[in-house]
């Protein structure tokens, strides 16, 4: 089966027409279960499930649940629900290549929960320190930056202040800076240890991007880049730095 929670309508009709060229079941995660919010904070978010379509004709209704995961962002919701979704597949698929789940599932619900509380996602939105406030996001293309960018709106997050960037040198890097920059007061371009962009093109790209009265500047060094980001950083402002995963893990 294929799960997803993917929404555009090109890719959900390509996605179908792969499924029937092959004879296998699409799931649109939409069409099966919600997510609402109940509780969202900067360590976690807890959220309430429930199933609206039934899977199969014999199938069970899919437990209504409220689950905690400790990772940010509205699109995690929809990670989780694919998660679920395939989960539960398991324990009604015929599909011979993977044949149904012999055991309690009902108990198993506990173990789910449990699986997501404890759930780690480095570099997603990621807290790295709250005194001076620095997040890491290995955001690198405009769907992801978008996701970024809500986050940013919707969260009590300290007010962006830095930023600290650096991109892979075949992005298209317009939507993603579109999205980011204008929110910062300096931002500093960088370069991450594999195929990176080179700082001053990337500087000359987030120009246009910049408020009145903010700044970027280039720097190679990664290192030093990050030294001076947080130099520049205001006491109780946001430094975030994004752009690559290469990044967020060279850091």
């Amino acid at each position: 089966p294929l799960v997803t929670a993917e929404r555009n309508p090109a890719i959900v009709r390509y996605f179908k027409k792969v499924c029937q060229q092959n004879q296998s079941p699409f799931y649109q995660v939409d069409d099966y279960l919600t997510a609402t919010p109940i509780k969202p904070s900067l360590n976690s978010q807890i959220f309430s499930v429930k199933q609206i379509k039934l899977l199969t004709t014999t199938d069970n209704r899919l437990r209504s649940a409220d689950y905690t995961i400790p990772l940010l962002g509205r699109h995690q919701l929809d990670n989780a629900r694919m998660a679920l979704l395939a989960l539960f597949l398991v324990r009604v698929t015929q599909n011979p290549l993977c044949p149904p789940y012999q055991g309690d599932f009902s108990q198993s619900f506990n173990v789910i929960k449990q699986g997501f509380s404890r759930t780690r996602w480095l570099g997603r939105l990621q807290i790295y320190s709250r005194h001076p406030f620095v997040m890491l996001d290995g955001a690198h293309n405009p769907a992801v930056a978008a996701a970024l960018a809500r986050a940013l709106d919707e969260y009590l997050f300290p007010p962006p202040d830095t930023l600290l960037i650096g991109l892979k040198k075949d992005k298209n890097a317009a939507i993603f800076l579109k999205e980011i920059v204008p929110r910062f007061r300096r931002v500093i371009a960088t370069e991450a240890s594999y195929q990176p962009m080179p700082a001053a093109q990337l500087a000359a790209q987030i120009k246009p991007y910049l408020n009145h009265g903010s700044t970027v500047e280039a720097n190679t060094d990664l290192s030093a880049a990050l030294a001076n980001a947080q130099q520049y950083l205001k006491p109780k402002g946001m430094l975030l730095i994004t752009g690559s995963l290469y990044l967020v893990g060279d850091i």
